[in-house]
């Protein structure tokens, strides 16, 4: 893949996830895309998480009140759709299913079925819209 906005060079990328502290919930993750990117640092790492709690606090629905930043691994970049949580236990950024994914739906929709529970027709509908 050539990018043209950077002259066909690959560009650096680095990602942070704003996380509320009391839950682990995650209501925000930020990408840093360019070719400038400087290497990390206790700076830049600040610049970063001050620039997605900016955000936060302009455009989240949650208050950006003791809301804090931990940094994505640079070699691990989040796909489209990923969601995240913070692990409070672990004390690190985990993975976490979508509730309502296809795969989520019909393994729920199965599970009911075997157990000769009758399947809502909502599920069933729902599991055929989002292929």
């Amino acid at each position: 893949m050539k990018y043209v906005s950077t002259d066909g060079v690959i560009p650096r990328i680095a990602w942070c996830a704003v996380y509320d502290p009391a839950t682990g919930e995650v209501v925000h993750v930020h990408e840093f895309v360019g070719n400038d990117i400087a290497d990390e640092n206790e700076h830049v790492s600040l610049m970063r998480a001050d620039v997605a709690l900016a955000y936060v606090r302009q455009h989240a629905r949650k208050p950006a009140k003791g809301l804090q930043v931990v940094h994505g691994d640079p070699k691990k970049l989040p796909n489209v759709g990923d969601r995240f949580a913070y692990d409070l236990k672990k004390k690190k950024l985990v993975t976490i299913a979508d509730r309502h994914s296809v795969q989520d739906v019909e393994k729920s929709a199965q599970s009911a079925k075997a157990a000769g529970k009758p399947v809502r027709q909502s599920t069933k509908k729902r599991a055929k819209k989002t292929r």
